[in-house]
């Protein structure tokens, strides 16, 4: 549902996105190009979930992972902004997580960190939301993404 209002919004507002995805596998970017007339608003995505990929594609810090992990709102914020840069996007969203059955970095599993830059504002999300099961975990955290962006372009449209 939300993918549809999105790609509308998008499309009045002539903006582009790109998305740099670690917990949610690509899910977001395949929700925001199943609808017709992606190629007007979709610039392109990175599924980055080894660190040395966010380091390298998307020049997040090895300093960023080191003292807060990759799963971190700073981690996430450097991922939006990298993948905006590399696509040319007016937007740029990015999600950090913990989806599986055991927790990383001393984090909960269900914990989400998400960034979505629109032109010059960023916005920086944390949500707990656990299930136990990760493949409904990945959907509820792409719903949530999903959920909060339509929301902030609603603000500008």
């Amino acid at each position: 549902m939300f993918a549809n209002l999105i790609a509308e919004k998008l499309q009045k507002l002539q903006l582009s996105v790109a998305t740099a995805e670690s917990v949610t596998g690509g899910l977001l970017a395949h929700c925001l190009t199943s609808i017709d007339g992606a190629s007007n608003y979709f610039n392109g995505g990175v599924i980055a979930y080894n660190n040395q990929v966010k380091i390298n594609l998307l020049n997040v810090q090895s300093s960023t992972i080191a003292n807060h992990g990759a799963v971190s709102s700073f981690c996430a914020r450097e991922m939006a902004v990298g993948v905006k840069q590399k696509f040319q996007a007016d937007v740029g969203i990015a999600c950090s997580g913990i989806a599986g059955s055991k927790a990383v970095e001393n984090k909960a599993i269900g914990l989400l960190f998400f960034c979505i830059i629109i032109g010059n504002k960023t916005y920086d999300f944390e949500f707990e939301m656990n299930q136990n099961n990760r493949k409904d975990n990945i959907e509820l955290f792409t719903n949530k993404i999903l959920e909060s962006f339509h929301y902030l372009l609603t603000k500008l449209a």
